[in-house]
């Protein structure tokens, strides 16, 4: 592959589902156009049902082009009977095998976890799945499942210059025990950008004049408030403009410097922002990059709870949002 490798750059497919309408064959077209700039790797779940018929004929083009297709991260989502929905996955992608299969449970309830792996790890000596990954757990559970014998590839977590939870133990314990950590909500879903530098604090709710998703919007609440936000903007611009790159690139870049982090998953849909990941993939920090955002995340007094805990309160702004993720999927056909 040509350039940095940007296989450390995983398209996420939450974009595309979200949108207002399918269009299929557009979708994989833009698929097709991202994999021939050099991105290999591609997400989808078991709530994204349009984003698989995208990839399936992507899957097709390429095949019938004589060229490697997709790989193809999917999830399922606990409770569920694990082989069935694997199966459901295959059919939908005209795929023998899937890459990664990514386990995650809103509930937390280890032993059905654990059964779950155990599942996935026999999917997988049957050739249906490639590796086996986690989403969502933290080190503990991660030690759990590791002393009943599963051995997961990754684990998937969100992890941002706002939500640095993952750094306290996950991927330290994740780098010693050779698990890769693959990071979502690398941009804050679009809230690490400079066009909030400088706005007023806009409140709680999204508006039309200032539409955010409201789960990151808790996250800068977390991480202390609209004013120590902006000075983390601050910060950034000024670092930006002296490397010749913009915020995003540095927020990508900060994530996939961490120890442990395999691959940041990052939401587009014009494979133009390729050219922005190939640039934070190849800038170089200033000298004096890092102690100037340290500087900042040290008045920071974190997201509360450890990885996967906010997501999990049934009454907070993750947790709402998942909530009506799973409840469109249950009415896409």
């Amino acid at each position: 592959m040509d350039g940095p490798a940007l296989s450390r750059i995983v398209r996420g497919g939450w974009q595309v589902h979200a949108g207002t309408s399918a269009d299929p064959a557009a979708e994989a077209r833009r698929i097709l156009a991202f994999m021939a700039a050099g991105v290999s790797t591609f997400e989808t779940s078991d709530t994204y049902r349009h984003v698989d018929d995208a990839l399936r004929l992507a899957i097709a083009a390429r095949r019938e082009a004589g060229l490697p297709p997709p790989r193809v991260h999917g999830r399922l989502t606990l409770p569920c009977d694990v082989e069935d929905g694997c199966r459901q996955v295959l059919d939908r992608l005209g795929a023998g095998r899937i890459d990664l299969l990514q386990i995650q449970d809103w509930a937390l309830r280890e032993d059905r976890i654990l059964a779950a792996c155990r599942a996935v790890s026999d999917l997988q000596a049957r050739g249906f799945v490639g590796g086996l990954g986690v989403m969502n757990m933290s080190e503990e559970t991660l030690q759990v499942l590791w002393d009943a014998g599963v051995r997961p590839a990754s684990v998937q977590v969100q992890l941002s210059l706002l939500d640095r939870r993952p750094l306290t133990a996950l991927t330290g314990w994740a780098g010693r025990h050779g698990v890769a950590v693959l990071a979502y909500g690398t941009l804050a879903g679009g809230l690490l950008d400079g066009r909030w530098l400088g706005r007023p604090d806009p409140g709680l709710r999204s508006t039309g004049d200032a539409p955010f998703h409201a789960e990151y919007r808790a996250i800068v609440e977390a991480f202390g408030g609209w004013a120590l936000y902006q000075e983390l903007l601050a910060a950034l611009a000024s670092i930006a403009s002296a490397c010749s790159a913009t915020i995003p690139d540095l927020a990508l870049r900060w994530v996939l410097d961490r120890p442990g982090v395999a691959a940041a998953l990052v939401g587009a849909s014009d494979p133009a922002r390729v050219a922005a990941w190939r640039r934070a993939l190849a800038l170089r920090w200033p000298d004096d990059a890092e102690a100037r955002i340290d500087a900042v995340l040290a008045r920071s007094p974190g997201v509360p709870g450890p990885v996967g805990w906010l997501e999990r309160q049934a009454d907070g702004p993750f947790a709402k949002a998942i909530a009506a993720s799973r409840s469109a999927a249950s009415h896409i056909p």
